[in-house]
């Protein structure tokens, strides 16, 4: 089976190549929800569940996917994804459009643009203090050693730096149009300007529906930036805006002003 391989090349029809919007955004900032929701038409279609190809292909998704010299097969990229799109075709033949937001994709976002010429880009970002309790929460919150925790808070918010740069990189030199997960929550349809589409798919879009995020029950829009925070210790917090302090440019290039020590 193609799937298990390292570095898969199913048959595609070379031809037959879909419109792709690919959505650039750190991990952990609410993208799952935006391409869901954008998924809410009979004319788009995601490439895996969470709207991530990358997992459809072993090698994309290894450990240092977010090394930009990591050698990737580009011949198996384009294979698979198209391969995917072209068998949801033969039971949805009106689908043109396909959401792509693997978050390491900005790390090669020119290769793969290439393979659809029709490609168009959304930036996306979020509160880096809710984005960085968010991130730690799914992958420290069982440590239980003060030092271990401050520790992997800087490696946390060192990523969100690394990773808004390398976004704010691609929105000035490609003029990319941009939106906050704050501005999307308090307005989904916000995105209606924003979306390098064609009139027709816009239009079947519904922006007010509901959503099921990694398979809870489906729910308007909302924002979820408090719930994580508050899982964070005063020490913790402070560190995490010391560290977004120096850092205040990016995040004023996103929108977001850095809080004072220990606020919330």
């Amino acid at each position: 089976m193609w799937r298990r391989e390292t570095w898969p090349k199913p048959d595609f029809v070379a031809e037959d190549r879909p419109h792709v919007l690919f959505i650039l955004a750190p991990p952990y900032t609410g993208s799952t929800a935006i391409a869901t929701l954008l998924n809410a038409s009979n004319r788009t279609m995601l490439l895996h569940e969470q709207g991530e190809g990358q997992w459809l292909i072993p090698g994309l998704c290894a450990e240092d996917r977010w090394n930009p010299k990591m050698v990737v097969d580009d011949a198996s990229v384009e294979a698979v994804w198209l391969r995917r799109y072209q068998d949801e075709k033969t039971s949805n033949p009106k689908v043109e459009v396909v959401i792509e937001k693997s978050p390491p994709n900005m790390m090669r976002i020119d290769t793969l643009a290439a393979f659809f010429p029709r490609s168009s880009f959304l930036a996306y970002n979020r509160d880096p203090v809710a984005t960085c309790a968010s991130h730690f929460h799914h992958h420290h919150a069982a440590k239980r050693d003060r030092e271990e925790r401050l520790a992997a808070i800087d490696s946390v918010v060192q990523k969100w730096i690394d990773r808004s740069t390398r976004i704010r990189e691609l929105v000035e030199a490609r003029h990319i149009p941009m939106i906050s997960y704050e501005a999307f929550c308090e307005e989904p349809a916000l995105l209606r300007g924003m979306l390098q589409l064609t009139d027709d798919v816009i239009a079947s879009i519904n922006f007010c529906a509901k959503v099921s995020v990694k398979g809870g029950v489906p729910k308007p829009i909302e924002n979820q930036n408090g719930q994580r925070v508050s899982d964070l210790t005063v020490d913790e917090l402070a560190l995490l805006h010391r560290r977004l302090a120096g850092s205040r440019p990016l995040l004023q290039f996103f929108g977001y002003d850095v809080p004072a020590s220990g606020e919330a």
